[in-house]
């Protein structure tokens, strides 16, 4: 996968699953939607970091702030798997629904 375009396109499909699977996991408390996401996220980061080395300078910039924004949201997304985890699965959806 050599274009940027491709990897964009890979980026977003993986955002979409990390993004279901965290809020599925809130609503049905089922493991299967958390292993989905911790098997997932590692191969996610990967593609972006790969990105990042390999792209022209002109598209740094713009994979530089995927790369910040996805940090952001996997740190939240994480959060959301660790309150299923504690019992407070009712917070989830709150947390995945929020401004931040």
């Amino acid at each position: 996968m050599s274009h940027p375009l491709d990897r964009v396109q890979l980026m977003r499909y993986y955002e979409e699953v990390l993004a279901q699977s965290a809020r599925n996991y809130g609503f049905t408390q089922d493991k299967k939607w958390e292993q989905r996401y911790r098997t997932i996220e590692p191969e996610s980061d990967k593609l972006l970091k790969e990105s990042i080395k390999t792209c022209s300078k002109e598209d740094l910039e713009f994979f530089e702030l995927m790369d910040k924004t996805n940090q952001e949201m996997v740190e939240m997304e994480y959060r959301s798997i660790e309150l299923v985890n504690s019992g407070k699965a009712n917070d989830v959806i709150s947390l995945l629904e929020s401004e931040e």
